[in-house]
């Protein structure tokens, strides 16, 4: 079997096509140079001709291969940039979804400052107010002590001797008085409470004489018939007269 230059398709390098498949361009170059032996080829001239036309084949296949890495490369380079893109998007979306979470929550520290604030200036107020209010209460409270030292000492009559200023007496009967746990509390701790007996009622036993003497005046005032100018009646109302 002879072969000769025509046995041997010659790659025009205008119209030459570049394979995709690099595996089977190279398998059917090393089958071909396989067939080829030099009692194949009738001349010189054929050698030639034979030689260009593989290293036609083989300069399509280095072609073939730096342009397909060229290519691979490129779209590695497209999708690495894409990915890039993405990422930067998402990273400017979630810088503007802190920046506005940061404004809310200083919105609302903002808020809850100002609301801690007058809640603080009210309270503050409040604690003035009551104060005031407690400061008048002691004042009402000393005045009536004064201005019935002798209205009240009139109107209960001779007094027992002191040995029996707090001996109970028949007839005599508890005044219910309401006081707050820490006022009690206090009382409990005083060692100086004694019962006190004033025109047949008997103050409770758990008070100090001051604070015997300064609730007289207002249950007096309130409950046992006390009114300016009209004395006292244990019977729970004012003396005859005007």
């Amino acid at each position: 079997m002879h072969f000769t230059v025509d046995d041997f398709p010659l790659c025009d390098e205008t119209t030459a096509a570049i394979p995709t498949d690099f595996t089977g361009a190279f398998a059917q170059l090393k089958a071909l140079v396989d067939q080829i032996s030099l009692e194949q080829v009738q001349s010189k001239f054929q050698l030639e001709k034979l030689k260009a036309d593989l290293s036609k084949r083989i300069s399509l296949l280095e072609t073939a291969m730096i342009i397909a890495s060229e290519n691979q490369d490129q779209a590695i380079l497209v999708q690495t940039n894409f990915i890039r893109k993405e990422i930067q998007d998402h990273k400017a979306a979630l810088s503007t979804d802190l920046d506005v979470f940061r404004k809310e929550v200083q919105d609302q520290k903002a808020v809850l400052s100002n609301d801690l604030m007058e809640f603080h200036v009210q309270a503050q107020e409040n604690y003035n107010t009551l104060t005031t209010q407690l400061y008048e209460l002691v004042d009402y409270i000393n005045w009536g002590s004064d201005a019935k030292k002798g209205e009240m000492s009139s109107s209960r009559g001779p007094q027992p001797p002191p040995d029996d200023i707090n001996r109970p007496r028949s007839g005599d009967r508890a005044i219910p008085i309401l006081l707050n746990c820490e006022y009690q509390d206090a009382m409990f701790k005083d060692e100086r409470v004694v019962p006190v007996y004033l025109g047949g009622e008997r103050l409770p036993h758990l008070m100090s004489e001051q604070q015997q003497v300064e609730l007289v005046v207002i249950i007096c005032y309130g409950f046992l018939g006390f009114s300016a100018g009209r004395g006292f009646d244990p019977a729970g109302g004012a003396p005859g007269g005007g």
